[in-house]
Order: C-alpha cells, then sequence, then structure tokens
C-alpha cells in the first residue's frame, strides 16, 4: 500500500497508521512488536492474544463447563437475565451511579449462591445448584485437574453476553468457533472433522497448543523497538466481549508495563481503554463508538497524548447536538454514526471513571477520574 500511494502521488506518505480490531486487533499488535518500523501509530482494538488458548481454554471451557451427564445444556439463556439482574443489584451503584453499567467489573465479587434455590423456592426465581455450579466455572475460567488457572474467565456484569457461548448444539459444540479453531488451528497435527471439545485433555493437550501459538500469538510484551522507532499504540477491550476474556487484555498490558520499565515509561508510547459494558470490539450499554483515529492523530502529530477518550452509546433514533460542545463534534462527521443518547470518558488504564454526583449524568462533564479500587 505504501509503494501504491507513493507511485500514484509521486511522493511518500506522510504518516502511515492502523488500525483494527478483533483478529485486525491481533494484526495490530504483531505489526509492533515483529515490525516496529510499519507504521507510526497502531490502534488494536479486542485482539485474541493467544488464538489457540482462547479456543480451547475460554470457548470450549464454557462450553464444556454446561455439559450435563446426560449430554445436555444445564445452563440455559432465558436464566441469564436472573443472574445478571442479581449482579447488578449488588454491584452497579459501585461507580456513583446505578446505570447498568460497571466501570470496572473486577471490583465486583458477586456469588451465583446467594441466589441458589432452597426447598420450597420456585425455580424461577433461583438458580438450580448445578447452574450455580456453571456460573461459577464461567467465571473463574478454566482450569487443570489440579486447579491451577490456565485463563480467565468472564467478568461479572457480562451475562447478557453468555447466549452463545453456553449454546450447546447438539451435539455438544456443534458450530462453535471454538470448537472449529481446535480441529483446523490449534493443533499442528489437526486432529480431524470429528474432533470434540469433550476431547480436550485439559492435563495433557495444552503443550501440544505451542507450535501454533508461536505462529499466532501476540503476548510478548517487548515493545522497545517500536519504542525507539517512536511509534505510538492504543489498545481498546470491551469489558463484556465475549470472545476474548477483558483481563486478558489487561494481563498483556500489565506485562508489557513490567517489560517497559513501569507505568510512566509505558504511558510515554502505549495506552489501554478498558470500555465498560461494550461487546467485542463495539457497541454494549456502555458506549463502544469511539473516535480512535482522530484520538492516535492527536498524539503521533500533536503530542496530545489521550488520558481519556469520549465513549459514544447510540440510539436508533437521532439525537439533538448541543452546539458548541466539543464532544458532539465527532457525531458531525458525515461518515460517522449521528444517533447517540449519551458520552461519557473512558480514562486510560488503570483509572476509572466515577459520577460526581451531580449534573446531567449523559454529559462527560459530569464524571471524574479516579483511581482503580483495590480488586482484592
Amino acid at each position: 500500500a505504501k509503494e501504491l500511494v507513493a507511485t500514484y502521488y509521486e511522493r511518500r506518505a506522510a504518516r502511515n497508521y492502523y488500525m483494527g480490531c478483533s483478529t485486525g486487533g491481533r494484526q495490530g499488535l504483531m505489526e509492533a512488536q515483529q515490525f516496529p518500523n510499519d507504521f507510526e501509530g497502531i490502534i488494536a482494538g479486542a485482539p485474541p492474544l493467544d488464538q489457540t488458548g482462547d479456543s480451547a481454554y475460554h470457548l470450549n471451557w464454557i462450553l464444556r463447563s454446561n455439559v450435563g451427564k446426560d449430554n445436555k445444556q444445564i445452563l440455559n439463556p432465558d436464566r441469564l437475565p436472573l443472574i445478571h439482574d442479581s449482579v447488578l443489584a449488588a454491584c452497579d451503584a459501585t461507580d456513583g451511579l446505578k446505570d447498568g453499567v460497571l466501570q470496572d467489573p473486577r471490583n465486583c465479587h458477586w456469588d451465583p449462591g446467594v441466589i441458589q434455590c432452597k426447598v420450597g423456592t420456585a425455580a424461577a426465581t433461583c438458580l438450580t445448584s448445578d447452574e450455580v455450579t456453571v456460573v461459577r466455572k464461567i467465571y473463574t475460567g478454566a482450569v487443570n485437574s489440579k486447579g491451577e488457572a490456565l485463563y480467565f474467565g468472564m467478568p461479572r456484569g457480562s451475562e447478557d453476553q453468555w447466549s452463545y457461548l453456553i449454546s450447546i448444539g447438539n451435539p455438544p459444540g456443534s458450530g462453535a468457533i471454538g470448537e472449529s479453531l481446535l480441529r483446523n488451528g490449534s493443533f499442528f497435527d489437526f486432529p480431524g472433522a470429528t474432533y470434540s471439545i469433550m476431547d480436550f485433555d485439559y492435563d495433557k493437550d495444552p503443550p501440544r497448543l505451542a507450535v501454533m501459538e508461536r505462529l499466532y500469538g501476540v503476548r510478548n510484551p517487548d515493545l522497545r523497538a517500536f519504542k525507539a522507532a517512536g511509534g505510538k499504540l492504543i489498545s481498546f477491550h470491551g469489558w463484556n466481549d465475549n470472545n476474548i476474556p477483558g483481563d486478558a487484555m489487561v494481563d498483556y498490558y500489565e506485562m508489557a508495563t513490567r517489560a517497559m520499565g513501569g507505568e510512566s515509561a509505558t504511558k510515554e508510547f502505549y495506552r489501554l481503554f478498558m470500555l465498560p459494558s461494550v461487546n467485542h470490539c463495539q457497541y454494549g450499554l456502555g458506549g463502544g463508538e469511539v473516535d480512535w483515529i482522530s484520538t492516535l492523530e492527536n498524539w503521533v502529530e500533536k503530542g496530545i497524548a489521550p488520558d481519556s477518550v469520549l465513549a459514544h452509546h447510540m440510539i436508533s433514533e437521532p439525537y439533538p447536538l448541543i452546539p458548541g460542545e466539543p464532544w458532539a463534534q465527532m457525531a458531525r462527521h458525515p461518515l460517522a454514526p449521528t444517533s447517540f443518547d449519551r458520552v461519557r470518558p473512558v480514562y486510560a488504564f488503570p483509572d476509572v471513571a466515577r459520577y460526581s454526583g451531580k449534573g446531567d449524568a449523559t454529559l462527560p462533564a459530569s464524571w471524574v477520574k479516579a483511581p482503580r479500587q483495590s480488586s482484592k
């Protein structure tokens, strides 16, 4: 693409930027790690950092956790609102506002046992013991037979995104993305079309993932060459992402922070934004529409490091713009959606937004930056 631009315009592009999400986010991180001179700025959203592990330890773990001894589904999607509502009742107000959005779900420690059925309780208002076990496994994430953690679980508050994760199909796992990846991409020696989610051995099979993970994976935290080249990197991830757990993104950023000499040194060129109640790449109650391109341009070209971004929650009906409000400018862009009902700041990790307690909660001015509370 660079050569085509240079040939057509008879001069090279002044800047080269990259933006991608999901697989595109993984490719963006691979550029920063392995080809640090390709781009001056990279936006890498919701990347499957270890794609083979994500299929075996996340997608398939959840499916397997929901298969009963009779090969039938234990937890059904119609039970998810009960779980989600109970989580919100316990944790929604921790950011100063009850609005269905958890700013940092790691501060929520709700346990499904609080709504387990008691003798004489109607099942519609509570969970069976088997359902409670499934929910706990989804929160905890994959472990081996010794109870050693292999991957990250889903965060509290994401239950409204579990429907396709827990739907096991007939036979269990049929048509599932995770099962397809295990059959066709996770192992160097492909196990074939009959391979099932039930065949994966969480004790013996993890080492077999290593060869393909060397090709797919982007968990190398050494970004010294990219920083030395003057590059700027922005990652974003939705806390309610049902394809890749948000904690996987946080774990990588924290590894990079340690490898690069601490938070201050890392933030000179790399910022992470965890979007509350946002799904895979975009959408969600928290507001997943952000003008990432302008944010990156301002950092690379003007030296304005992004301490926060503005997340727009889109709706179907036009929302009247307020003349003179800077946060409304993005909606006037001819290629951008123009319909949103609120805008909130999202601060660079590890800081979070908190409602100030006064003012219109749909406006960014009513929110303030707060350090992340301890998750312990």
